[in-house]
């Protein structure tokens, strides 16, 4: 058996980080084959519940940006849409135009974009930075003057998020700290991009660890032990369930419920988390995607 140590104070933004060995860094696209080996006990199968876009929806609670609340609610993939403005105006970053509707290559630009361009802005990197991402990344020269005309688009759009940060920025240099949407504060000293990254990816994190907490709490109440999670991957928690339908279905309500229903009243946007089941952690299966407004008409 593995025994990794979870620790919760080493990271910046309080997320929970492994060690001894690190599971957080087994790779799940190239070289996955190295998680293979990571199986449930006899009987039971393994099943990872992930969150959708947990930082674009703490960021649309931290900001109340209205553009970024309103697209969250329908679904709007952020990534995929900048992508794709992106890629229309310099087609040579997906391989040309007429990659522009393959869904393959513009799923993994939408990727590199939301590493690159999306969450740098959104955590106060500036307009030189994702240049230089964005460069890095393609392998091709990005103009300056392009991500200078995107990046006034994308402000233009999410004027909230960027006021946001502007207030946040004033508040850390009078008070000294930044803190998360439960009150969880990080002091100086800060650079620009963690003070604005810590209440974002923070309040993520504290998402995350609420639900791990009241499962565990359910599991060990009610002796339905596999309610407990097993590994926590930043935004994913992943369980042991015995493999009978009965059990696997009643357990998945329970979770589905303790990942998608909070007791906080900031949060203003719908959340979303896709299941998965295999043999093996290497893989795993999709059956589905589930979203707390349609599944429990939260929030309201």
């Amino acid at each position: 058996k593995l025994h990794t140590n979870f620790n919760t104070t080493f990271t910046e933004t309080g997320r929970l980080s492994s060690e001894e060995p690190n599971l957080q860094n087994y790779p799940k696209r190239n070289d996955d084959w190295i998680r293979k080996p990571i199986v449930p006990p006899k009987g039971h199968l393994m099943v990872a519940v992930d969150f959708g876009q947990p930082e674009a929806c703490t960021g649309a609670m931290c900001s109340k940006d209205k553009h970024l609340v309103k697209a969250l609610w329908e679904d709007y993939d952020i990534h995929h849409e900048w992508g794709l403005k992106i890629a229309q105006r310099m087609p040579v970053l997906v391989g040309g135009k007429k990659w522009l509707t393959d869904k393959d290559q513009m799923k993994r630009f939408r990727s590199l974009v939301k590493n690159k361009m999306v969450f740098p802005a959104f955590f106060g990197a500036t307009n030189e930075s994702v240049c230089g991402y964005l460069t890095a990344g393609t392998g091709h020269d990005v103009a300056q003057s392009l991500v200078d005309d995107i990046m006034d688009e994308f402000w233009a759009t999410f004027e909230g998020v960027k006021r946001w940060q502007d207030t946040t920025m004033k508040k850390y240099y009078n008070v000294g700290y930044v803190e998360t949407l439960t009150g969880r504060r990080h002091r100086y000293p800060l650079t620009r991009n963690q003070a604005i990254n810590m209440p974002v990816q923070g309040s993520a994190a504290d998402i995350v660890c609420d639900a791990m907490n009241r499962l565990s709490y359910i599991a060990t109440t009610t002796g339905q032990w596999h309610l407990h999670p097993v590994l926590n991957v930043h935004d994913d928690l992943s369980f042991f369930i015995p493999d009978n339908d009965r059990v696997l279905e009643d357990a998945l309500k329970i979770i589905m419920k303790e990942m998608l229903v909070f007791t906080y009243d900031w949060i203003n946007t719908p959340l979303s988390i896709e299941i998965s089941i295999g043999q093996n952690w290497a893989e795993l299966e999709p059956i589905g995607k589930f979203w707390s407004h349609h599944e429990f008409g939260y929030p309201k």
